[in-house]
């Protein structure tokens, strides 16, 4: 799209450092507003405790200009694509002051089904100046399971609704036809009738303080100052890449498989980064083809996964246009981080997008060895979903699991679980909540012993999470990956534990369950327990200090088996209550000999 406003470089007003910076904070400022006002006002617990949304500001052109501080990178980084399919499908003429458009549509707009899109226009003088967007994950969007996420849909109707961009505010006026017709399409419409107003009042919100800025500093300056971030952020990351040397390397992960292919095959994941001077590379297009099943990754999410391992290897870095600018990402349409519609997608974020950030971190790793991490863990899509017997109504409960990093040239992954290296902004959902909210009983929630993989520095340890289904007729899904792959190591670093989903495990109706399952019926008394993997390792375990490894156990992130065949260090424990513990010293220096 032709931009509406002038643009930089013709009679540019002059801004001075000072200027650029109280604008520059003040726009990611504004993004912080969106976020807090979704996570207010939204209804499903997705949003407000998990907060699972994204909110950001953009050009004329629909460039990145600003986002908040506490956003989900991983949705944040579609939203570009988002823009560009939502002025695509509307000329110009069509897009009016007060307009909010919703989409939700993935193979062009990224992620799956489940994250809708909302866009709103602000004017400047009766021209468009600035877009204002954001993102929530709708609880349920209809289709064959609760939670719409099925690693047994066979294309993307099954599913659920799939929304093209469409007016729900049309010049300041609610299209109530619009919003009814998707909300008779999702298993909770009260729910997410709450989060689409949610939604709609972040943009209100986020159009407000806009015009407020530009009538503090003056549209021009302001709009100045757009580029100008933009290009500050490029300026940051060409000083960055400057001292990396030139160079092409490959780097490959799997997904566990295809859930849809009788064979049972791994899906190949291949990665090509050449970086030539201050020109980057990534080409995907060695990787396999598109999976029958919804593990594949549309091109937008792809993107998005190239975006976020890229600013995690060089940290500080703002995330704006200038950024995305500077990445020539090439992929096949058809293929396994290029799904093409019908093909399904609603487990992207567990398979081809986690496998791409694995892909790209291995890449800077070969590249620049200073930058050289383990693989982080994998999230599990976990749903559970029926109808209550309590009030006899229907609910859906969406839970993702914690997870481990993986460690790098001079630390250790961390100490405790945490969200996935796409998604540092969200939070786990509080146990209180959930039971006071569903038809469950937390049963436990712990530190995985031995889910983290072994190194000098070792990865994060994982966690174990379990609940008990109360008064329920219920079915389970689950979708995931990192069961049969697990997250690798790097410098002789062992592999992290595996994922996978029990129920009622160690009872003599136990079920394990991997990490693919849908439409699982599950009975009141019956407990579901799910195992995250802890992140890689780097370097040699028999290199970590013993002191480090006694620690580890003490901690409960090591066994004394694993202290003794993984590092060579034997533990003694001469009073576990009074927390005694000890090294053998000689039958450590005889297991490391």
């Amino acid at each position: 799209m032709s931009s509406s406003v002038r643009r930089r470089g013709a009679g540019s007003v002059a801004i001075d450092p000072t200027t650029l910076a109280v604008v520059r904070r003040s726009l990611i400022t504004i993004a912080n507003e969106m976020g807090l006002t979704l996570a207010k006002v939204s209804y499903s617990p997705v949003i407000s405790e998990g907060r699972d949304f994204t909110g950001a500001i953009f050009d004329a052109d629909g460039h990145l200009v600003a986002c908040g501080d506490h956003d989900l990178p991983g949705l944040l980084g579609t939203l570009e694509p988002t823009l560009e399919f939502v002025l695509s499908w509307f000329s110009p003429e069509e897009i009016h002051e007060g307009d909010v458009i919703i989409c939700n549509s993935p193979h062009e707009a990224g992620t799956h089904l489940n994250d809708v899109r909302l866009v709103k226009p602000v004017f400047v003088d009766g021209k468009p100046a600035a877009f204002v967007a954001d993102l929530g994950h709708w609880t349920d969007v209809g289709g064959a399971v609760p939670g719409s996420i099925n690693p047994l849909a066979r294309d993307a109707y099954a599913e659920g609704l799939r929304i093209t961009p469409v007016k729900i505010v049309d010049r300041g006026a609610y299209r109530r036809d619009v919003v009814e017709m998707i909300l008779a399409n999702v298993r909770l419409p009260y729910e997410a009738n709450g989060d689409v107003w949610a939604q709609i009042k972040a943009l209100d919100l986020g159009e407000a303080r806009l015009h407020t800025l530009f009538e503090k500093w003056g549209s021009e300056r302001v709009l100045e100052v757009f580029g100008l971030v933009q290009d500050h952020a490029e300026a940051l990351f060409h000083a960055r890449l400057d001292d990396i040397p030139d160079g092409s390397v490959e780097f490959e992960d799997f997904m566990d498989v295809d859930p849809l292919d009788p064979e049972e095959r791994p899906v190949r994941i291949h990665l090509r980064l050449t970086k030539a001077g201050r020109r980057l590379t990534f080409d995907f297009s060695g990787s396999d083809p598109q999976p029958r099943g919804g593990n594949g990754s549309p091109r937008p999410i792809t993107q998005s996964g190239v975006y976020i391992a890229t600013m995690n290897l060089f940290p500080g870095l703002p995330f704006n246009h200038g950024l995305v600018r500077n990445l020539e990402i090439v992929t096949t349409p058809g293929s396994a981080v290029h799904v093409t519609f019908p093909n399904p997608v609603s487990g992207c974020a567990a398979g081809g997008f986690e496998k791409t950030i694995a892909c790209v971190l291995g890449c800077w790793g070969l590249l620049a060895p200073d930058r050289q991490v383990g693989s982080t863990f994998n999230l599990i899509n976990v749903t559970l979903g029926g109808t209550d017997r309590r009030f006899e109504r229907p609910f859906v409960m969406y839970m993702w699991n914690e997870g481990g990093l993986g460690g790098g040239p001079d630390r250790d992954g961390g100490d405790s679980p945490g969200m996935s290296l796409f998604s540092p902004g969200s939070h786990n959902q509080p146990i209180e909540l959930h039971e006071r909210l569903f038809p469950i009983r937390m049963r436990e929630l712990e530190v995985a012993t031995d889910s983290a993989g072994g190194g000098r520095w070792r990865g994060c340890p994982g966690i174990r999470h379990a609940y008990e289904v109360l008064e329920a007729d219920a079915v389970l899904g689950v979708f995931g990956d990192r069961n049969r792959f697990k997250p690798w190591g790097v410098r002789g670093g062992r592999e992290g534990g595996g994922q996978t989903v029990f129920v009622n495990r160690g009872s003599p109706s136990e079920r394990e369950l991997g990490v693919l399952a849908a439409d699982e019926p599950v009975q009141p008394g019956e407990v579901v327990e799910v195992w995250s993997s802890g992140g890689g390792g780097y370097g040699d375990p028999r290199e970590r200090e013993p002191e480090l490894v006694l620690r580890d156990v003490r901690l409960g992130f090591v066994s004394q088996k694993a202290a003794r065949e993984v590092y060579g260090v034997e533990v003694v424990c001469d009073d576990e209550p009074a927390d005694r513990w000890r090294i053998d010293e000689a039958a450590t220096a005889r297991l490391r000999a």
